[in-house]
């Protein structure tokens, strides 16, 4: 049930998007086929328009004199019957409901420009569109951590199509079909070292002149592990303190080891120290962490 009261209270705050998508809803559910062409125009129309203000096409007080002729529209509506259809010249009446002498052609000319922009969007809506999507780390948009290597991929349904992140950390698709136009996609990376997106499961809406922000960030990194022995004798080293910074870890009888990185504290690549009571200190310099490689470390007897 439309609560119209409620609805003409969220127009006056400015909440007229809000209001479409109730009356959107309610058009399909009752069938209403006119209301809800007319309340798809009306929000594309909206959707447009804002769009055109924070571009700069268009000044703020035209984007504001739209709005506000969308916002008269919808509560002409809203003063209705709701529980029946309704045509687009209740749209163009609802404009300029009051057509005098002077202006009488208005409401007529408002309806060509509604007529045209119906047709122009179709024709829009019939070529492929390009799509630029920024690669960024999770610091920031700024954080271009991957500039010229690796690919992003597009998975559109059973579609798939990658393009190759460039030397700005941008992978630009040129030529995805018009029929993908409003669809959402899963957007992942396609790299030789564990890099992948931080929300795998996020879908992203596909619009022209709409750049999409993926953030990427370098999995793998929150352990080593591997085992220590005695250089000469071959035999497994227990109590071996194994660390990272001020992170440690002790090997077990069979030398074994696994120590967990702290957020805060994981890389690509870590300076790893050994150390032991009888033995040389040992250290090893830029461990490929993301590898995931076993460690294989050997201590000497202090002479």
């Amino acid at each position: 049930m439309i609560d119209k009261q409620k609805l003409k209270k969220l127009v006056a705050g400015g909440e007229t998007p809000a209001v479409i998508s109730a009356l959107l809803k309610h058009a399909k559910a009752k069938g209403l086929k006119e209301l809800e062409n007319v309340l798809l125009m009306m929000q594309a129309r909206l959707e447009q328009n804002e769009g055109e203000a924070r571009q700069g096409t268009i000044t703020r007080e035209a984007a504001d004199t739209l709005r506000n002729q969308v916002n008269a529209a919808i509560l002409h509506l809203l003063d209705q019957d709701l529980e029946k259809d309704v045509d687009m010249g209740q749209l163009v009446s609802a404009v300029n409901p009051k057509p005098t002498k002077r202006n009488w052609w208005l409401p007529l000319a408002l309806a060509g420009i509604m007529v045209i922009y119906i047709i122009a969007k179709d024709v829009m809506n019939s070529k492929p569109f390009g799509l630029t999507v920024f690669v960024h780390g999770p610091e920031g948009v700024e954080q271009r951590l991957l500039r010229s290597e690796g690919k992003v991929v597009l998975h559109i349904g059973q579609d798939q199509r990658e393009a190759s992140i460039n030397e700005k950390g941008e992978a630009d698709f040129k030529e995805i079909p018009a029929k993908f136009r409003g669809k959402t996609a899963r957007i992942l990376i396609d790299h030789p070292q564990p890099y992948q997106s931080t929300h795998p499961d996020s879908m992203y809406l596909l619009l022209p002149s709409r750049p999409v922000y993926l953030e990427v960030s370098l999995r793998n990194t929150d352990k080593i592990f591997g085992r220590v022995f005695d250089f000469d004798s071959g035999d497994p080293l227990s109590d071996v303190t194994v660390s990272i910074r001020n992170v440690k870890t002790s090997s077990d009888e069979n030398g074994y080891f696994e120590l967990k990185i702290p957020a805060g504290l994981q890389a690509k690549f870590q300076n790893v120290a050994f150390q032991k009571a009888g033995y040389q200190f040992s250290e090893m310099d830029s461990v490929p962490v993301h590898t995931r490689q076993e460690l294989q470390v050997a201590l000497h007897r202090k002479r």
